[in-house]
């Protein structure tokens, strides 16, 4: 749901935004965390499957430790 998004970005402090590639036929998935970027292409019958609800929470959580972790390294 959206709250449970909402909650994520406010909890880790990240900005996720979406673009579709219509070349590739795939949703860029786009995450922000000040002023580091981290992106993930998925083709449009991953997101469309039956599991995908799942399998995004993962994703995003990867996505926000890659930016925790960078800023880690640069302290």
């Amino acid at each position: 749901p959206v709250k449970d998004l909402l909650d994520f970005c406010a909890r880790r402090e990240v900005s996720i935004y979406t673009t579709y590639d219509f070349i590739t036929d795939s949703i860029i998935i786009v995450m922000r965390k000040k002023d580091r970027r981290t992106k993930i292409s998925i083709s449009r019958d991953i997101a469309c499957s039956a599991g995908f609800g799942l399998t995004i929470r993962v994703i995003l959580r990867k996505m926000a430790d890659k930016l925790d972790k960078e800023a880690t390294h640069d302290n």
